[in-house]
């Protein structure tokens, strides 16, 4: 039924092992250790030789021949973009842009422009393009000087798709800037000296500016250029990997998602070496190709795989795993010895790793239907996946840890939209319809009937909490957000209005939910409550909560990646921790032990140092 990959060793640092976390030491708490590398972003290789990563919540520093770690850069601000300039590197954070040289502090900014992670830039030598609203700017590090590049009005107003540009290209030389915006968008390249429109195309998604002359864009076996000097259109040779392209002097690297690619002349498209990618995978994540190259090695990522490569041109490719992308959740045994990292909701994927025994098992789906939000049970003796699509038959197939036979299925109205361990072998799962009821089931590992049932009429249960002794279940609903008492059938408790965006129990009796992102309620045994604004954070998503075991902090994961450490009693602000880069995906209290990932794909030991 599952997919298995060999064990493999987790990438680990520090420890798990915390002091009491109490609010009398909560100014102590910090970051022990983890595991997983983290979400690669950018791959980029410095002037000396070295392979950049970027990932998690810094730069890495790797020997390209070896894979060893030979430094970790952690600037103050959140690095974006990581390029070459001349000797340095150009760093860009959300609103700024600085030129720096690894590992050390960031100097005065060149210059502040908005950018966003997702958004392609191009360096050349001394020169960075970056993508505006309407064009793109080009940064000369020398003169610190800025110039904007906008599209003719008339022009982009004809547009029959009107999104901004994605990516900004620079010609190897410099001397030509350009933008493109994929899916069915346009390309528009400019003369860097003159300011003056070299083409506009609209219906052509360019990858790259291949000379001074030329604009490439690639496909399967087959490559489409156009000459920005006369506006003709040439058919050119391909690739198998051209998802992306990466220009750097008189050579291509044509690139996919899956860690394949092709280096080619970029005169002739001729290839000079090439590797084939791993087994395909479907996702988001797949979608993303993060590649780069120098004179002596090339070095590719393969997002749902979670594995760098890097190939020396004319010898041998190394890899190296756990760079765990497009996480959706976490879930954690009561005794910390094992956990399951679910990612990629759909066409999900579950690590299951094993901390007595050192290893990482991958878990997917043989048949082809997915895995929506996977997890395992609070004793970590089992993995709950459920199966399927929302087109097709939904499942869940239980199965004990590192096997590939399920052994209890027991079927679902819809694909699973939330999971839930708790307690000793047991969970809880949510789905809901479009047109149909919301559903929570409360279940045992080895049991085919569901322990318990809660249902609403056309409503979905948004978010889900289970309380540490597993006695109560809280369920934010579309109209209203409720606390039931598990033992009885279950039965509403509690009830309080509006669907809240993040929900937690504790010991019985407290309770915390977010309204709007920033209305903090929490609930004490004494049937008393507590309100507190917490502050405005970047960011988009709800934030996560979670109780130290015995109620008395009260866990904040914010959407820009700030851990936020509270008194339960009065809501008071005891400590912020900076965690993730962006939002949390997962948080849980495991003993006096705080587990948290973060989208960014690091998974982290939180806590007090044991003297």
């Amino acid at each position: 039924m599952f997919e298995l990959t060999e064990p493999r060793q987790p990438h680990a640092f520090g420890t798990d092992k915390s002091a009491a976390l109490t609010p009398e030491n909560a100014a102590d708490m910090r970051i022990l250790g983890g595991l997983f590398r983290g979400e690669i972003r950018q791959l980029c290789f410095a002037p000396g030789g070295a392979l950049l990563v970027l990932s998690g919540r810094g730069v890495l520093r790797l020997d390209p021949d070896t894979l060893a770690h030979t430094g970790h850069w952690l600037p103050t601000h959140h690095v974006q973009h990581v390029h070459t300039c001349g000797e340095q590197l150009w760093v860009v954070t959300g609103d700024r842009v600085y030129v720096a040289n690894f590992g050390e502090e960031l100097p005065d900014p060149v210059c502040e422009i908005a950018s966003q992670w997702h958004h392609r830039f191009s360096a050349a030598g001394r020169k960075l393009a970056v993508v505006s609203k309407r064009g793109a700017i080009v940064i000369d590090a020398d003169t610190r000087e800025t110039k904007q590049f906008e599209f003719d009005e008339a022009w982009y107003e004809a547009l029959w798709h009107k999104s901004e540009p994605d990516r900004a290209m620079l010609s190897p030389s410099g001397k030509y800037v350009g933008v493109t915006v994929g899916h069915s968008g346009y390309t528009v390249v400019w003369d860097v000296a003159t300011g003056a429109q070299k083409i506009a195309r609209e219906h052509t998604e360019s990858m790259a500016i291949l000379d001074d002359t030329r604009v490439i864009k690639g496909e399967e076996y087959q490559s489409s250029l156009v000459d920005f000097h006369t506006d003709e259109w040439h058919k050119g040779k391909g690739h198998p990997s051209f998802g992306d392209a990466v220009v750097h002097g008189d050579r291509v690297l044509a690139a996919d998602a899956n860690g394949g690619f092709g280096l080619l002349d970029a005169k002739t498209l001729d290839v000079v070496a090439q590797l084939a990618p791993l087994t395909k995978r479907f996702g988001r994540v797949s979608g993303t190709v993060c590649a780069d190259f120098n004179a002596t090695h090339v070095a590719t990522f393969a997002g749902m795989d979670g594995v760098l490569r890097v190939t020396k041109i004319g010898g041998e490719t190394r890899e190296q795993h756990d760079y765990c992308g497009g996480v959706e959740g976490l879930s954690v045994s009561t005794d910390g010895k094992r956990c399951g990292v679910f990612r990629e909701w759909g066409d999900g994927q579950l690590d299951c790793v094993d901390r007595q025994q050192q290893t990482i098992v991958l878990v997917r789906d043989k048949s082809g239907d997915g895995l929506t939000n996977a997890g395992i049970t609070g004793d970590g003796k089992s993995v709950v996946a459920p199966l399927g699509s929302i087109l097709r038959a939904r499942e869940v197939h239980v199965a004990a840890f590192g096997s590939s036979e399920a052994t209890n299925v027991h079927k679902i109205k819809s694909c699973c939209h939330e999971f839930v361990n708790y307690g000793e072998d047991c969970y809880a799962i949510s789905t809901y319809t479009l047109q149909g009821s919301g559903y929570v089931g409360l279940h045992r590992a080895g049991v085919k009937r569901a322990l318990a049932k809660v249902k609403r009429d056309k409503e979905a249960p948004w978010k889900l909490a289970v309380g540490h002794d597993g006695s109560e279940l809280m369920i934010a609903w579309e109209s209203a957000t409720e606390i039931y008492d598990k033992t009885k059938r279950p039965k509403v408790h509690t009830s309080l209005p509006g669907r809240a965006g993040a929900v937690a129990l504790g010991p019985r009796g407290y309770w915390a939910c977010v309204y709007k992102g920033q209305e903090l309620t929490i609930g004490l045994p004494d049937s008393q409550k507590c309100t507190v604004e917490l502050a405005k954070r970047d960011g988009h998503s709800s934030p996560r909560l979670a109780f130290s075991r015995d109620g008395g902090l009260l866990f904040i994961g914010a959407s820009d990646g700030v851990l936020e450490v509270r008194r339960t009693r009065d809501g008071a602000l005891l400590h912020e921790v900076q965690l993730h880069s962006g939002e949390f995906k997962g948080l849980q209290c495991c003993g006096e032990t705080l587990w948290s990932i973060g989208r960014d794909g690091t998974l982290l030991f939180v806590g007090v140092p044991v003297a």
